[in-house]
């Protein structure tokens, strides 16, 4: 999941969270002291199968903080979790990856997944939401292939807006309560789903630049040669693809080759400056900037990283 390209923008994510966390302390007091909220539904007289459990706000330390998705008991949930500032870094089939601000995660319990804060930021703040009932269990294991996901859709705006309710539905309302628990689960839902229809939503120029980028990313190429792909003029195709797509071709270009990169570190032995040159970078050391920019740490460190 974490190689899905969003529409959203990261500075605009990181905004959102931001303006989010200071609206759980300014229109949320409870939270300000305990951190968070619990949710109660046993006065409910029917079983309710979507239930958000607890929500709150952290600024965890490493090395501190660390949980490991199959010690946590036997009782089944959903953790999401969205970086403030900060990094935090999830572990799940042998790789890691980092949860940068910006950027959500996803996990079941009981699962392989560990997750813990970031060693070189030394801190994590993040919103957290913990979802229990049989359904969301049943609905993650269907849309879902791995104990944990990850990705900056799982960040976005509409995500954001369905927790939003939470904080004026009353305790006295298990009812509404576990209704907006739905609507926040399908949030989720949408975002780790690709739209099956996008691709036919997606002009043939465009599709034919993309199709061009995935076979030559390791070349030299640029945005100029991704508009002649697409038989388009540079200005035309750089506007009706951030248009279409929701972010620049230059930028989309970028993201391909540092994951394609990040796949290259952890599966081969190739050096950094090998792994450079196939993803089709100028110069090792403007790789590595993009890489630290991008994971938050060195491709160098990001490879020494233990794995599961």
């Amino acid at each position: 999941m974490y190689n899905i390209i969003t529409g959203n923008s990261t500075d605009n994510r990181i905004n959102l969270l931001k303006n989010f966390y200071f609206m759980i302390l300014s229109d949320f007091p409870a939270l300000i002291d305990a951190g968070l909220r619990y949710f109660h539904y046993g006065h409910a007289a029917i079983g309710l199968n979507v239930r958000l459990a607890m929500l709150g706000c952290e600024t965890a330390e490493f090395p501190d903080y660390e949980w490991n998705g199959m010690e946590r008991g036997d009782t089944e949930f959903l953790v999401w979790q969205a970086t403030i500032s900060g990094c935090g870094e999830l572990e799940y089939e042998g790789r890691l990856v980092p949860v940068p601000p910006g950027t959500a995660m996803w996990v079941r319990i009981p699962g392989e997944n560990c997750y813990r804060v970031e060693r070189k930021t030394g801190n994590w703040k993040f919103i957290f939401a913990i979802l229990r009932g049989h359904n969301c269990i049943r609905i993650f294991d269907e849309i879902s292939n791995t104990p944990a996901q990850v990705g900056p859709e799982l960040a976005s705006e509409a995500v954001l807006q369905a927790v939003k309710p939470f904080f004026s539905c009353p305790d006295d309302d298990p009812y509404r309560l576990s209704a907006l628990s739905y609507e926040f689960l399908m949030a989720l839902v949408r975002a780790a789903i690709p739209d099956p229809d996008l691709k036919n939503r997606i002009p043939a120029p465009l599709r034919a630049a993309q199709s061009f980028v995935m076979r030559n990313f390791d070349r030299g190429i640029g945005v100029a040669e991704m508009a002649e792909a697409a038989h388009w003029g540079y200005a035309h195709f750089c506007r009706e693809f951030h248009r279409v797509l929701g972010v620049a071709p230059g930028a989309y270009l970028n993201r391909l080759r540092l994951e394609k990169a990040a796949c290259l570190l952890q599966g081969t032995g190739l050096s950094v400056a090998e792994v450079s040159e196939r993803c089709g970078f100028s110069a090792p050391s403007y790789f590595i900037r993009a890489f630290s920019r991008r994971f938050g740490i060195s491709p160098g460190v990001f490879r020494r990283r233990p794995r599961s």
